[in-house]
């Protein structure tokens, strides 16, 4: 913290406001590296903090990740689509609803997944039933949506926001009956 502080008054008096110096690139890259390193160890007390909950109160971690884990990841865009769609921009928020959690599971997976195998090989996992579930389910969300938008000339009708709500509901259902009956 001492260091950051320091170099922030180093920035501050080495630099004007309508003048942008010459260590400017070199500024954001430090500062992306910085965040992700933030965020990094933000996730990972996150991760933590729930898993003692889940050992604590004896919730297992695949019903964690699909509630409250999936819940807090997708806060932010709920906010930010909501927010472009009562402004009128709807096909941006259309977009981010498709194109947030596609850069997520494309960047994330991707990133963790050439690391794992880079390093270790080729990973094999074993295909849950909550794994099969979650699939499932996916597949049944972007089959409707694409046929409905399809049908609707990309006009979404209202009441298709009900049909993706029970669709989800169904989603949670059977993953903590899955899950009950797992462990029972």
């Amino acid at each position: 913290m001492l260091i950051g502080a320091a170099l922030a008054v180093i920035v501050f008096l080495g630099s004007a406001p309508d003048i942008r110096p010459c260590w400017h690139t070199l500024l954001l890259l430090v500062s992306m590296a910085s965040t992700m390193s933030w965020f990094n160890l933000l996730a990972n007390e996150c991760v933590a903090v729930l898993e003692t909950f889940g050992i604590k109160f004896g919730i297992s971690s695949s019903i964690l990740g699909i509630t409250v884990l999936a819940w807090g990841n997708s806060v932010g865009d709920l906010v930010a689509d909501t927010a472009l769609a009562r402004q009128g921009k709807s096909k941006m928020a259309v977009a981010g609803c498709f194109g947030s959690p596609l850069l997520s599971d494309l960047l994330g997976l991707g990133v963790a997944l050439t690391s794992y195998t880079t390093t270790n090989g080729s990973l094999k996992a074993h295909l849950s039933t909550q794994n099969k579930i979650a699939a499932g389910f996916l597949a049944l969300s972007l089959a409707s949506s694409i046929f409905t938008f399809v049908n609707f000339r990309f006009a979404c009708p209202r009441w298709y926001a009900y049909v993706l709500l029970a669709q989800y509901s169904a989603f949670m259902v059977g993953s903590v009956l899955a899950e009950g009956l797992h462990h029972s």
